[in-house]
Formats: structure tokens, sequence, C-alpha cells
């Protein structure tokens, strides 16, 4: 099997290391396509390709496109007219110009598109996932993911990077939108979230660095936080249902339960390595090369993301307006 990699920033590398140490469906091969610009050595085992000839020469099986946001789907498509199967980094893209199109190109040609949100294979998420889908009632649910961006990728400046430059497809409802996917999986499809949104902390160029969401998941009400301004780390999952507690964190790997008796209390730890994480995935995503209806393909990701898309425009016209 032909890879090809688009994009070694840290999480192209990751996937690139990961990967080396799994099984394929047969001997891998893998390839980098570079830019010219960069300063990051090709890793070897990776082959260098400068072009797209080079590309058609090699005729890669699958394409893993890491690099930043704005550049995902022009990627994707030079890669679905070629055949490739597609794992494409999230978010799906900054805006949904020549989305409907790849989404058609995959269709028409039985390919696999898979778009990566790690964190459903967190064991905390699994378990919590599961209590939530035991509950027979609505109930209201609190969500917050907080962090600090000049701490994301030390060594570097931030302000450099795609996460801060709204152009880029930076600012957190876009980069942190692994919340949004997260509520989605867990409590089921989501509304598209009224709220607001804006540029607070100094943290970005000209992208928001905080937001918070209100809409509709399934039978429940979510609120959600987010914001990449504060060093205050956290990502927490509350559910609050009529005389029973759930509390997710995914940072300490926990998971906590009461009812209405104090003496209820009950915490469930899930230990896990960062890696096991992009492991699973990327076992999940070899185990359904074959599958194009496997989980979060092109077609339900994109479903997700232009809600995603249609809260962002009315949150900062919303944070404009203060």
């Amino acid at each position: 099997m032909k890879v090809l990699f688009i994009g070694l920033g840290s999480i192209g590398q990751r996937h690139f290391r990961l990967l080396q140490n799994l099984p394929t469906p047969g001997p891998a091969q893998f390839f980098a396509l570079r830019s010219g610009s960069s300063d990051t050595p090709t890793p070897a085992p990776a082959q260098a390709l400068r072009d797209w000839n080079d590309v058609d020469r090699i005729r890669p099986h699958v394409a893993f496109i890491c690099n930043p946001t704005s550049m995902h789907i022009s990627t994707a498509l030079e890669c679905a007219r070629r055949g490739m199967h597609l794992f494409l980094e999230k978010p799906v893209a900054h805006n949904s110009e020549g989305l409907a199109e790849l989404r058609s190109i995959v269709r028409a040609k039985r390919l696999t598109a898979y778009v990566a949100y790690p964190l459903r294979f967190h064991p905390a998420v699994v378990a919590f996932r599961e209590r939530v889908r035991e509950e027979n009632s609505s109930g209201h649910v609190r969500c917050v993911v907080s962090s600090y961006l000049p701490a994301w990728r030390p060594g570097t400046d931030h302000l450099r990077s795609y996460s801060a430059r709204h152009e880029m497809g930076g600012g957190v409802v876009l980069d942190l939108s692994h919340e949004f996917d997260l509520v989605q999986y867990i409590f089921g499809t989501i509304s598209v979230p009224t709220g607001i949104a804006g540029r607070m902390g100094g943290v970005t160029v000209d992208a928001e660095d905080f937001a918070d969401a209100i809409f509709k998941a399934g039978p429940h009400i979510v609120n959600l936080h987010m914001n990449f301004m504060s060093p205050h780390a956290e990502r927490t999952i509350e559910l609050d249902l009529p005389g029973r507690f759930l509390r997710l964190d995914i940072l300490a790997g926990e998971l906590k339960s009461r009812a209405a008796d104090p003496a209820s209390v009950k915490l469930e730890k899930f230990p896990v390595a960062r890696d096991e994480m992009y492991v699973a995935q990327l076992r999940y995503f070899l185990d359904n090369l074959s599958n194009p209806a496997l989980m979060n393909n092109l077609d339900e990701a994109s479903v997700l993301f232009e809600k995603i898309l249609q809260f962002r425009d009315w949150a900062l016209q919303e944070g404009q307006r203060l």
C-alpha cells in the first residue's frame, strides 16, 4: 500500500510515526508531497515528492491530508480525482467552497474519506457515551474546552500559525471543533447553534479566541464554552438529569456519576496515553478502507461542518455588536 502524506507539521508527523508500526493492507510505502517552503526534513523512510507529476508517477492508494485547514479541500480534490482514499484532518475546511464537488467525487469513485476526530477513541469518552445512552430522560449539558494557544506548540511563534489567523481556518470554533463533534457523537444530532464569539485575549492575529454556543443535541439542551486565551486547561462535559449527574473529564480521564443520595458518588478512571487514541483511530481507518460508510465519513462530517460554519458566522456578527 502506497501512502502519501501532505503536511508534516506536528499532527502529520504523529500520524506518520504511528502508522509505521501498524499493519496495513499490503507492505506500506511512504511518500510525502513537499511544498519546498518547509524547513522540516522529510522523515525516513518516506520519499519526498516535489509536485503532482511525481504523485502521478507513484500512484498512491491513500492520502493523509494534514496541511493547514485552508488547503484541505483543494488538496483533497487533487487526491480524490486520482482515486486515493482520504484521511482528512479536522476541521473539514475553513469554508464550504469545493466541498460539494469533493463529496461528489468521493461518492462517484466509491472512495473512503474519513475526517479525523481522535477524541471519539478516548476510553473515558466511550464509557461516558455508553452511560448517556442508558439514561431515559433528557437533560442539560455543560461543555467546556479551555486552553492557552501560545503554549500549544512550544518553540514556535503562535501568531504565525494557522490557528491565529481567520483566513487560514484558525479560531476556536474550527480549531476546537472536537467539542461539536463529541457532543453530537455522545448525545445525538445537533441543531444549528446560536451564541457569540469574538477576540478578547490578544492571542490571535484576527481569529476569534472565545465562543459560547447554545443548541440542542438529541433531546438535550447544550451550553458550550470554548476558548484558547486562558492558561486554565479544561476539557469537560457535564450532564444534569432529574436526580442524576454525570461528568466527563477528558484531560484527567475520569468519569463521575451520582444520584440524589450523596453516598451514590462513583468515580471511574480511564488512564490513556495520548498516542493510544491516535493508534485506535488509525486502526479504525485502516480496518474500514473498503467501507465508504465508516463512522465520520465525509458526508457525515460535512453536515456537522456546515452547522459549525453557520454558527461561526452568526456568532462573530453577534460579537461585533457588543
